[in-house]
């Protein structure tokens, strides 16, 4: 992994990676056919075998190349796909044939074999290809022409009513000598051997249905005639691969990243058939259905303008990968993948597609500090293990497990790091009384300046010491596992290389709870067979490869041929060791000729439960719908949901089987969803705003106040908008306003001299008084501050004045009166006259120049005599106002009492 990082000179840091591994390992090859020393009588023969690049870039590798040659003529290249490699019909002259066979990957590393064949023009009984060579088919389908040969004695003449057997060699075909048939009359009834007889002219016939597993040479049916003598021939069909049946998860499917960052683990995903089989060239999108993320546009694939989806296309393997952008916020981003079922562009509709992979990315934010690392470390069994050693690669960083089994690393540098769990630390003298562990090599990944840990627990099996035998020397050795019967590891003589370079050692093999391994299996949605395995110590080699043989444990059919794998700690990934074959009476599986383990560590058996990896809740806009052969629950898009909101959201609608922001509702508030609601309101205590000198001028005075009072009032409030060029934007509304109103009151009878007055008239209040009041904002005033976020732009109003109002005299008398048995506040107006005036101005849209200009003036003058207020009860019997507006007179109406 190589991982870059850049930091913008305000601090903001940004960074992607890359992972690059170093391949200097041959292709494994295996010719199967010819066999080396082979005797025939036929011109030619079909050279076919397994090719299998066993470290190859996690996307887009290209298939190593076969070449062969007969007698070092010019060479032909083979076909090479899923690992099974064919060249038909290659010529061979009378006498010794060297057929030297060549396996060279695009890196140039190369591995070659070597074989003889003799061909001999007579004096040999046997049989010949007559038809049906070579034909190709869908899988669980008969193929067109019958499988037909031609019996011959050793003069050459045909030989009729000989028995001739037809058997399944390769593949999960069955046989038939009818067609449209099974050998039983039972549709049901898989035939995997038949024996027909020849007829007058010495030909025998069999029809075959191909199996499913596609691949060139992958069907092989053996023909031969026991009482004839003499060589066998083969049949070669091939299956073609199917339409997408299902798209499953792969790598990072359950991961942690960084916001601002790409994801540190690429996300991947694999299209199969109904067979299995591994689907390229098939397009798939992926799409963020939750959370803050993106897509940007890579080599050969762009992402769609507003970054929630791109669309790639499967490689050789059928998978195909992508590192999305996390954004800035943290949390939980969750990312589906849907293949396309056929050639058209659009993914919409309801076979246009299949989906059902899914994978979440828990995002935290980055900060300055220091990193820590830690996580469980358990037995197969859920005891906590004291004493475990975790390192971190390159790094003198180190811990070790507690009696919890708890681990934690501090300062551990971010990004990807290489985690060593060191379990043979806990038992370092190989007490026998003791348990022993294994030790593994596995990546991880860490967020700057947070507490990380691991997804889950890591369970580590007890080694099996007492079952440990001494490999290496001059005899094959058999590795068991008690109780398992019928597992066992061949490891040849003179095969081993031990990490520190000895060719003889002990080994040990002990079985791993499949679904507690560490890591994942590959392949999107492989399950590890029984048992899964560790063969330790780990980094031992094997040249020629063990040879495993498991028991069938989970009924694969007869013929069936599933990928055999191993981790690589140097690689930090799973291998593909070869494949192991279904035994022709459904016992056992036994890795292919020439393949099977060649490093010790992790490994086991890949295969897939037909249905046990389907979904098993489809996403909204979706449903299930039974797709593939055997028929699985498989999430395709739902018509009845087209166009409904989805995602509890009026800006979304369901949209070909995805909740999408649908432009249609651009600019509609979700108000549901409001956030940031503020609202604020203060009134101050007046008396504090002034004192000292104010305070004694108006005591010197006396019967002067001055009141001030005024209230501050306003609300933030952020609503979701729909917008479906930025999911997520907010409209933030701000309304803020306010007032302040200065009052003067000077009353005279409570100045020096002249309260004697008050007390001969009965008069409380004789005087003057003056009031400015001012207002601003936008709160109460019909105006408002908008910032509309999807737009990038804002509007609004706003609203300000003032005024002043002058009472030249002022004459009042206050008290009280009895009403109802409660003291009711009474007051008495006898006189008042005074005026004032003032301005307002309201601004929309904002502006400058209206900010500075003042709009409506206003003034008026007032004349009251006799008015009269008890409690709610209002009376004035002279009234008259003369404003800008006009004048308004006469005795006013009674008030509410």
């Amino acid at each position: 992994m190589q991982t870059a990082v850049a930091t913008d000179a305000k601090g903001r840091v940004g960074s992607a990676a890359i992972s690059v591994s170093v391949d200097q390992t041959a292709p494994i090859l295996n010719v199967e056919s010819p066999r080396g020393g082979q005797i025939t009588r036929a011109a030619w023969v079909d050279v076919r075998g397994m090719v299998n690049d066993a470290v190859e870039a996690m996307f887009g590798a290209p298939e190593p190349q076969v070449y062969i040659s007969v007698n070092d003529q010019a060479e032909r290249e083979a076909v090479v796909a899923d690992r099974y490699f064919l060249l038909g019909r290659v010529a061979l002259s009378e006498g010794l044939n060297r057929i030297k066979v060549r396996a060279i990957d695009h890196l140039g590393n190369e591995r070659a074999q070597t074989l003889d064949v003799h061909r001999a023009d007579t004096g040999l009984a046997g049989l010949l290809i007559v038809d049906g060579h070579h034909q190709t088919g869908p899988g669980r389908k008969e193929l067109p022409k019958p499988l037909t040969v031609l019996a011959l004695d050793k003069d050459g003449e045909p030989v009729k009513d000989q028995q001739i057997e037809f058997v399944v060699e390769r593949g999960t075909g069955s046989l038939s000598p009818n067609t449209g048939q099974s050998a039983s009359g039972d549709a049901n009834y898989t035939a995997r051997a038949i024996s027909v007889r020849t007829n007058a002219q010495g030909r025998a016939a069999a029809w075959f249905t191909a199996g499913k597993q596609s691949g060139p040479g992958a069907n092989l049916v053996r023909a031969i005639a026991p009482m004839l003598g003499g060589e066998a021939v083969l049949f070669i069909a091939n299956t073609q691969r199917g339409v997408p049946a299902r798209i499953t998860a792969d790598l990072g499917l359950n991961q942690i990243a960084e916001t601002d960052a790409q994801a540190m683990e690429i996300l991947s995903a694999v299209v199969r058939d109904g067979g299995n089989n591994y689907l390229p060239n098939v397009k798939v999108e992926f799409r963020v259905t939750e959370g803050a993320a993106f897509f940007a546009d890579t080599p050969g694939a762009a992402a769609a303008p507003d970054g929630q989806s791109i669309v790639v296309t499967t490689d050789k393997n059928g998978v195909v990968g992508v590192r999305p952008h996390i954004g800035s916020e943290p949390g939980i981003v969750r990312i589906s993948a849907r293949a396309a079922t056929g050639d058209a562009p659009s993914f919409d509709g309801p076979a246009a597609s299949v989906g059902g992979a899914s994978f979440v990315i828990r995002a935290k934010k980055a900060s300055d500090g220091p990193a820590t690392f830690g996580g469980f470390i358990y037995s197969d069994k859920g005891a906590p293990i004291e004493g475990v050693k975790v390192s971190i690669g390159r790094t003198p960083l180190l811990a070790t497990s507690d009696d919890k089994g708890y681990f934690e690393i501090g300062n551990v540098p971010p990004g990807r790091i290489d985690l060593f769990i060191d379990g043979r630390a806990v038992n370092p003298s190989n007490d026998p009384a003791k348990p022993q562990w294994p030790s593994l090599h596995f990546e991880a990944y860490v967020v700057r300046g947070q507490k990380n840990e691991l997804a889950h627990a890591i369970y580590l099996p007890a080694l099996l010491v007492s079952e440990a035998k001494v490999v290496g020397g001059a005899e094959d050795v058999v590795l068991t596992i008690p109780g398992l019967e019928g597992f066992q590891m061949k490891v040849k003589a003179n095969s081993v290389t031990f990490p520190d370079g000895s060719r003889t050692g002990t080994l040990v093999v002990s079985p791993v709870t499949a679904d507690k391994l560490p890591m994942a299996p590959p392949a999107g949605g492989a399950q590890f067979g029984v048992p899964a395995w560790t063969i330790q110590p780990a980094g031992t080699r094997f040249d020629p490869p063990i040879e495993v043989q498991m028991p069938n444990s989970t009924l694969e059919e007869p013929g069936d041929n599933l990928p055999v794998v191993q981790w690589d700690h140097d690689l930090g990934q799973y291998v593909p060791m070869g494949r192991a074959t279904v035994s022709s009476d459904g016992a056992w599986l036994l890795t292919d000729a020439g393949s099977g383990v060649t490093k010790a560590g992790w490994g086991g058996l890949c295969r897939y439960d037909d249905c046990k990896t389907a979904a098993t809740k489809c996403p909204e806009c979706q449903k299930f719908e039974n797709r593939g052969s055997p028929p699985c629950p498989t999430c395709v898009p739902d018509p009845a949901q087209e166009n409904k909101m989805c995602q509890d959201s009026p800006c979304k609608t369901c949209q070909g089987g995805n909740c999408k922001a649908d432009k249609r509702k651009d600019g509609q508030r979700d108000t549901r969803f409001d956030v940031n609601v503020i609202n604020v309101s203060f009134e101050p205590k007046l008396k504090e705003l002034y004192k000292g000198s104010i305070a004694s001028w108006l005591g010197k005075m006396g019967g002067a106040e001055l009141s001030v009072k005024g209230k501050i009032a306003g609300s933030l409030r952020e609503s979701h908008i729909c917008c479906s060029k930025r999911e997520g934007a907010l409209s933030t509304n701000i309304n803020i306003g306010g007032d302040i109103e200065i009052e003067f009151k000077w009353n005279w009878l409570k100045a020096p001299g002249l309260s004697h007055l008050a007390k001969a008239g009965g008069v409380d209040e004789l005087g003057a008084f003056t009031k400015i009041k001012a207002y601003f904002g936008t709160a109460g005033t019909g105006g408002e501050l908008i910032w509309d976020e999807c737009e990038r732009k804002g509007a609004g109003s706003i609203s300000y004045g003032g005024g002043v109002t002058v009472a030249l005299l002022d004459a009042t008398i206050k008290g009280t009166a009895p009403i109802n048995g409660k003291e009711v506040p009474l007051e008495f107006t006898a006189l008042s006259f005074g005026g004032g005036g003032g301005s307002s101005t309201t601004a929309s849209p904002i502006s400058k120049r209206a900010l500075r200009e003042l709009g409506d003036w206003y003034w008026n003058a007032f004349f009251k005599i006799g008015e009269y207020k008890l409690g709610d009860f209002k009376f004035t019997l002279v009234n008259v106002t003369l404003s800008d507006k006009g004048t308004v007179s006469g005795i006013s109406s009674l008030g509410n009492l």
